[in-house]
């Protein structure tokens, strides 16, 4: 038998050709070689008479085509390139038909040309790109934690109170294994605003774990975001001490007695929850507040027991055992 001619042997190796020509194309593409793409995407077409699917490919290829044409030879690039990726994921008309796995490579692909942009341009320890997107954000993507941090840094004396930029920079800390200081970090941003986190990127898993616990809780994400911080510090993932928002005691004295006025012109959840978490930090600091005399420990706590008398009570609790802890 001559098994050149012999029509199952002839599709077997119609098939093997075929299969070999895709698997080439979608990995040509989720590289950006996109000539290559297209050849080996319209040979499949041919020998395995796939048009429509040929055609999908085909467009997307031609779209990325011709936005990679227009990438600016500036400082420019990197926000060019970012913002293309969002292009990716809102374009149905010309993305349609990429399945999650083809997305992410092109994503990675991109993300990796974003930080040779980067750093050919010189904005490695440049705080925000031209669109306002954080250096150290595009680093944190493509899993470099250690450039990430020092590009985060850059962005506080910019910024000092942006609860994202704290976020992200626990999110690096998490990825270097650096709980406490990531903890800290988290806790600065939640001090700020924990509305601004990056919930759906942040790396710490009880964090999450406890955000979502507590939207079940209240039944409001918006409420629970604003109490976070407090359960936080009573299930010991925040620790109490002064956080780098401030410079100092006086620093938070301060800033609890103008949230006290505020709340006595409007007793919002959201100040009850901020007055809350200061007053925790500040009754840590007992042997200090003798010194200072706008505030006192035992008007503090009255404050915290009026705010909500249930986690006051828990508050004791753990006062409690913390004590036997530290005996």
């Amino acid at each position: 038998m001559n098994t050149e001619t012999h029509p199952v042997f002839e599709q077997i190796s119609l098939f093997d050709d075929a299969y070999t020509l895709y698997n080439s194309g979608i990995a040509n593409l989720i590289s950006l070689n996109l000539q290559a793409a297209s050849d080996s995407f319209e040979r499949y077409g041919k020998l395995n008479r796939a048009g429509k699917q040929v055609e999908n490919h085909l467009r997307i290829i031609n779209f990325l085509n011709e936005k990679l044409a227009r990438i600016p030879d500036n400082e420019e690039e990197p926000a060019y390139l970012y913002d293309l990726l969002n292009v990716i994921v809102t374009d149905t008309e010309n993305c349609v038909g990429l399945s999650k796995d083809i997305r992410d490579g092109i994503f990675s692909s991109i993300q990796r040309k974003i930080i040779q942009a980067i750093e050919e341009h010189h904005l490695d320890k440049t705080p925000y790109l031209s669109n306002s997107v954080p250096v150290g954000f595009v680093y944190l993507q493509a899993g470099r934690p250690d450039e990430a941090i020092l590009a985060l840094q850059a962005c506080l004396p910019v910024s000092p109170d942006n609860a994202l930029i704290y976020g992200y920079l626990g999110d690096a800390y998490i990825m270097r294994n650096e709980i406490p200081t990531a903890r800290q970090c988290y806790l600065n941003a939640c001090m700020s605003n924990p509305k601004a986190l990056d919930w759906n990127f942040l790396k710490d898993s009880d964090l999450v774990f406890l955000k979502n616990k507590l939207v079940d809780r209240y039944g409001n994400e918006s409420i629970a975001l604003d109490w976070l911080p407090v359960h936080a510090m009573l299930q010991d993932i925040f620790k109490p001490k002064l956080l780098g928002l401030y410079e100092g005691l006086k620093e938070l004295v301060d800033d609890y007695v103008a949230l006290q006025k505020k709340f006595q012109r409007n007793a919002e959840t959201g100040l009850k929850a901020k007055l809350f978490i200061r007053a925790i930090l500040l009754c840590n600091q007992e042997a200090y507040l003798k010194f200072i005399k706008t505030v006192n420990f035992i008007d503090i706590r009255k404050q915290m027991k009026i705010l909500d008398a249930g986690l006051f009570a828990k508050y004791l609790k753990w006062i409690e055992k913390r004590s036997s802890n530290s005996k």
